[in-house]
């Protein structure tokens, strides 16, 4: 008997070790999928881009439900195209997060401003043969200037909504009420405004010349009185160009 118990005691210290360690699994975390936005409110041009957080390994595909009122690219980057609802959802490993997207259309002192930047080259060009008149005629140049180009834009942009020319605004109001509206002080102003065909483009030359062949439009053109200027542009959804001329002190 004396001599089994040493056995007996190493057997159960071995045991005993023994399951010291054996390893116990670990539980399995939860695979999780999140987005940043669940809703995004944007106007039409607007991007954002959206990003997706998740312990899942793998690449995130994107897809729009509508890719008329809003893409996404395979980054995430969401551009509101036209006014409406879409849901951008982006998916992995079987898993989906999705983004209520609503577009809104711009005001019109936003695209007047869009219009101002995305012509200023053709803009430029009928300032110089505008003041290119002015100095042949011995006149000082005129400065262009922003908000009466934004204001000079905003009234191409009512033309070309109404595919109508004329002074008078939708609303019946004068053409100078937008120079209220954009803040322009003045003592004299005026506007010459002009319209031609798609198969023409958007040609700073031959409104110019169309401007300076006309005798109440070149009179503007050509005014002592007038020290700043506002040139807009605007294209009509049947590819027609509306064009402005603001004149001020």
């Amino acid at each position: 008997m004396k001599r089994r118990k040493p056995m007996a005691i190493l057997l159960a210290l071995a045991v005993f070790i023994t399951a010291i360690w054996i390893p116990i699994p670990a539980q399995a975390a939860k695979a999780t999928l999140k987005i940043s936005h669940k809703n995004l409110n944007l106007t039409v041009g607007d991007t954002k881009t959206l990003k997706v957080t998740t312990s899942l390994k793998g690449k995130v595909s994107w897809k729009s439900s509508d890719k008329k009122i809003a893409t996404v690219t395979s980054k995430g980057k969401v551009t509101a195209k036209k006014p409406g609802t879409a849901k951008i959802t982006a998916k992995l490993k079987g898993k989906s997060v999705s983004c209520k997207v609503t577009v809104k259309k711009k005001d019109m002192k936003a695209q007047a401003k869009d219009n101002a930047k995305k012509y200023k080259k053709q803009i430029e060009q009928v300032l110089k043969y505008t003041n290119q008149y002015r100095k042949a005629a011995g006149q000082k140049e005129l400065v262009l200037d922003t908000n009466l180009t934004r204001a000079a834009c905003y009234r191409s942009l009512e033309m070309a909504k109404t595919k109508k020319m004329s002074h008078t605004r939708p609303d019946g109001s004068s053409c100078f009420t937008i120079l209220k509206v954009y803040k322009v002080n003045y003592m004299a102003a005026g506007e010459n405004i002009a319209y031609t065909s798609k198969g023409y483009g958007v040609n700073a030359k031959v409104v110019s010349q169309m401007w300076y062949n006309s005798p109440g439009h070149r009179a503007n053109m050509l005014s002592s009185s007038y020290g700043k200027i506002g040139i807009g542009i605007a294209v009509a959804s049947n590819g027609d160009i509306y064009y402005t001329q603001l004149f001020t002190n």
